[in-house]
């Protein structure tokens, strides 16, 4: 009973401690999905297609040149970031 007292108790801790995880993992795996090269960062397939940017990328990412790739052999989208203008 004293730890069902404890979690009650500091639930409002742990429930932000849960959410701020939560978030902090989902940064993280959507990171992963920016790089440099056309190439697939899961499967490192060259087998690419270009699809149209969400409205989201295009609000956040206005002052990058952002291009959103699908790839052919694993069916996962990633971001190529480009430099130049």
């Amino acid at each position: 009973m004293n730890y069902i007292d404890y979690i009650v108790s500091n639930y409002k801790i742990i429930l932000i401690l849960a959410i701020s995880i939560l978030i902090i993992n989902y940064i993280i795996g959507f990171s992963k999905k920016f790089t440099k090269n056309i190439e697939c960062p899961y499967c490192k397939a060259n087998d690419v297609e270009r699809t149209q940017r969400g409205l989201f990328i295009k609000v956040i990412l206005f002052f990058k040149t952002v291009k959103k790739f699908k790839c052919l052999k694993c069916w996962k989208y990633f971001y190529v970031v480009s430099n130049k203008i």
